[in-house]
């Protein structure tokens, strides 16, 4: 996907801002305004990171390339040996989903066992990945252990592998959602952007006929049907004779002067924002060290780094207020996701590690019907987690 509309110039910098984001060695404050500094340049040039990382070659893809691991021990004692649950490669499959990254686990035996879920790809995607990952295994372990799940291993393995599986299905809802509301974004753009061309086309030709003078609506009332009677010659009004400054009103609706008044009035609105202008930048990416730029002035609000609303196209800014997806299309969305899938493969190359399938599991059995009530109340459970948020919808944890 190509973008020949940009500059390279702001490509570069919205390249340098993304990356001081996802940098390691950047502070906290540092990263917050490169991330913020990148958000407002894509949307000022109506660019996504899909369309950055289009453009970019395969050494600066990696860059953003990282992998983020959490691991897995035994409370009871450091020397007991972890297994791996069928449940745990749904609850990763759900992550990998959610995030658009991948997975692999690696099992450690010895005085210290453990297992690493390592989640690759991009950086930001696998941090993400991994908190969401750690967050809801815990969860499920606890709420695993209420009385009304009952104390078998067996039923305590039904409700995890229901609750694992529920964020699965979430998972690929919000995907299928995702997409559908790219492809409902995309087609309002494309016929907002049809009815500006037609309204532009309307006034070019309105334009190009000349206003409606009184002269013209004289000739209109004239060429109406009426009896054929023929006037004296003496007393035919001629329409050519017939000064537009009569009283027939001028220049009406359509008066030339009215309609500039009307527009010049936005002659003296500037954008807030200036392209040559670093003033608005958070940071400033071309010094060895970025830092955060200090103001004396309170700064524009948030609300004010929009443009004007008089000069926003109406149509175009109505469709981003009713959805907020970031994605303008459907090719968007899936460039995104192949390429940040590529990326995690290549990194893997990179880093010269090799993965191997391991032995198939056997799918889960339900011994009787409150084994499959339990595992229903785990899928129903999982309607409650926010793995973005980290934040759990009207959860009792006492009960």
């Amino acid at each position: 996907m190509f973008v020949p509309h940009i500059d390279s110039a702001v490509i570069g910098r919205i390249k340098k801002a993304l990356t001081l984001a996802s940098h390691a060695q950047t502070g906290e404050d540092e990263a917050r305004a490169a991330l913020r500094m990148a958000s407002k340049l894509l949307e000022r040039h109506n660019v996504t990171q899909a369309d950055i990382m289009s453009q970019e070659t395969e050494s600066e893809q990696l860059k953003r390339a990282g992998t983020s691991v959490v691991s897995i021990k035994s409370t009871v004692a450091p020397t007991t040996t972890v297994k791996i649950e069928s449940w745990t490669n749904d609850l990763s499959h759900a992550m990998n989903t959610f995030f658009d990254c991948q997975c692999y686990n690696t099992r450690f035996n010895g005085t210290r066992p453990k297992i690493d879920w390592s989640f690759y790809g991009l950086a930001e995607q696998t941090v993400a990945a991994a908190h969401a990952f750690e967050m809801t295994y815990n969860l499920i372990l606890a709420w695993s252990l209420k009385p009304d799940i009952g104390k078998s291993v067996h039923a305590r393995n039904c409700y995890r592998t229901g609750v694992a599986n529920g964020l699965y299905d979430m998972a690929k809802k919000e995907k299928k959602a995702d997409k559908e509301r790219a492809k409902k974004k995309e087609n309002a753009f494309i016929k907002a952007r049809q009815e500006e061309e037609a309204a532009e086309d309307k006034s070019r030709q309105e334009r190009l006929n000349g206003p409606v003078t009184a002269s013209d609506e004289v000739k209109i009332k004239t060429e109406e049907p009426t009896a054929e009677v023929k006037p004296e010659p003496d007393r035919r009004v001629k329409i050519e004779e017939v000064d537009d400054d009569d009283d027939f009103g001028g220049q009406r609706a359509f008066d030339q002067a009215d309609d500039m008044d009307t527009f010049q009035g936005f002659a003296d609105i500037e954008p807030d924002f200036n392209d040559e202008d670093n003033a608005d930048d958070l940071l400033d990416l071309d010094a060895e060290k970025p830092t955060l730029k200090r103001s004396n002035s309170a700064g524009p609000s948030l609300g004010s780094m929009a443009p004007p609303a008089s000069i926003v196209r109406f149509a175009e800014q109505k469709i981003k207020e009713e959805d907020d997806s970031p994605w303008t299309s459907v090719g968007q969305l899936v460039a995104f996701r192949e390429t940040s899938i590529a990326i995690g493969d290549e990194y893997l190359k990179k880093q010269d590690i090799k993965l191997r399938k391991g032995r198939k599991r056997e799918a889960l059995e339900f011994k009787d019907s409150e084994a499959r009530r339990i595992y229903r109340q785990g899928k129903k459970d999982a309607e409650k987690i926010d793995v973005r948020q980290k934040r759990l919808k009207d959860v009792e944890m006492d009960d």
